[in-house]
This record gives C-alpha cells, structure tokens and sequence, in this order.
C-alpha cells in the first residue's frame, strides 16, 4: 500500500491466491490507494506461491505462456495467460537447454509455447492433481 488508504475502500483488502493453482496462501494484501477500484475479494499477487506449488517447485519448474499487451501510452506490459504446466527440472533443462535449479516460473512468449506444445505431441496433465498440471514427456 504505497499510496496510503483508498478514499472509498480504506484499506482496501484481497485474499492472496497462488499464482499458479489459485488455491489461497492464508495472506491478506492490501492494496489500498494503489488501484483505483474496489480490490477483488481474491486475487493471486506477485508471484506467490501455495504451500503446495512451493513443495512441487522444489524438483519442477512451472511453465507458463507469456504475452506482451500494448498500452495506449506507448508502453507495454506482460500478460499472463492460463495455460501452463509443471516441468520436471530435468526434462525442463533437456528441452530448453537452460539450467533452471533456482526457477521456480519461467515465463515463455505465446509462440514459444506453442512450439513446445508442438514438438511435445503428446504431452499430459498429472489427472490425480487437480489444477496442479504436471508434464509428463511424450514416449519417443
């Protein structure tokens, strides 16, 4: 809350979601005089994660499709979208030839999403872990 209370909403409070599944982290942001409307009753902020997705970020990395939204202004700003998936960080190292053993996110521009989709004919959701998606590599 940077700019103090909001003249309408005072403080101006949100329940925390997990950035990934939306399920609730147990926090309270208040966003106060930061955004001009009322604060949605839940929302995901920043890029925090439930206790859940912490544990499954220890050995994956969470893949996420990434846009760019062009502002009137002249200015740009990401923008993410719903598809994404949990990686494990070996396979996630063999496919993008990085090492993610510090990414818990990482974020990838829609064309590139696609092209892993693509060249990833196959791939699956873990069907036991409700909105919590994990990669499972296609047979080769």
């Amino acid at each position: 809350m940077r700019h103090g209370p909001h003249p309408q909403h005072g403080l101006n409070p949100t329940k925390v979601q997990c950035f990934v599944c939306r399920y609730p982290t147990n926090e309270v942001f208040l966003y106060g005089n930061d955004i001009p409307e009322e604060a949605p009753s839940e929302s995901p902020v920043d890029f925090r994660l439930c206790v859940v997705c912490k544990e499954r970020a220890v050995d994956h990395t969470y893949l996420q499709e990434t846009g760019i939204v062009f502002l009137e202004d002249g200015g740009t700003r990401p923008e993410w979208f719903g598809d994404g998936v949990w990686i494990p960080k070996k396979e996630h190292d063999a496919i993008f030839g990085a090492d993610p053993t510090d990414c818990e996110l990482h974020f990838i521009e829609t064309a590139l999403w696609h092209t892993f989709k693509e060249e990833n004919v196959g791939f699956d959701y873990d069907p036991d872990r409700v909105d919590k998606k994990t990669f499972v590599a296609p047979q080769r």
